[in-house]
């Protein structure tokens, strides 16, 4: 199979259907998170240019990543201490067709309904808050042999902290004894230590 030629002329077609489609690109939309729905909308794309959906979706991919990865170098520039005839927008010819996916990212200021009647009138915008995830412990049904396995496993590792150097020294000096024959350790007792 062939592969569609992107064109400017295609690729700017392909914006425009991408940013009707505001579910695409969206997480605020209701349907964002509807999958039959964003497949019925890249299916619709596709029908415009007759070719894979799963073509439509590398594409954008593609073109979001991009515009992010220009949008990041610009934002560079303008931190750097470059003067403002330095920084320039990026060249890319779909950079500004792309800039609304700015919006995809934007936090959604909140107002807060709690007012007292002194302040009714002074509604106050009021930023959101990044949420922190919490694990949660599964329930495990604990199984007794597994349990008795550790306890074994901890009472031994317990009764080898509790050994100091000479108790080790003495195994050691124990199991050197016990692997010489008897004439050895009879005929050269300085051999044995």
């Amino acid at each position: 199979m062939t592969e569609f030629n992107w064109d400017d002329s295609a690729v700017l077609l392909l914006i425009e259907k991408y940013q009707e489609n505001e579910l695409l690109w969206n997480p605020r939309h209701m349907d964002f998170k509807n999958r039959n729905k964003r497949n019925d909308a890249i299916g619709d794309i596709a029908s415009v240019f007759n070719i894979a959906s799963s073509e439509i979706e590398r594409k954008l991919k593609n073109l979001s990543s991009h515009y992010f990865r220009e949008k990041r170098k610009y934002e560079e520039s303008k931190r750097s201490g470059s003067g403002r005839e330095d920084v320039q927008l990026p060249k890319w010819f779909v950079y500004k067709a792309l800039s609304f996916l700015n919006d995809r990212n934007a936090p959604v200021p909140t107002l807060n309904s709690h007012t007292s009647k002194s302040s009714q009138d002074n509604i106050t915008p009021q930023t959101t808050l990044p949420s922190t995830r919490t694990s949660r412990k599964r329930n495990i049904e604990r199984d007794p042999e597994v349990d008795e396995a550790l306890q074994l496993l901890r009472e031994i590792t317990s009764d080898a902290r509790q050994r100091d150097d000479a108790a080790i020294f003495a195994d050691y000096i124990s199991s050197k004894l016990r692997k010489m024959d008897r004439y050895t350790m009879l005929n050269n007792p300085d051999y044995c230590l």
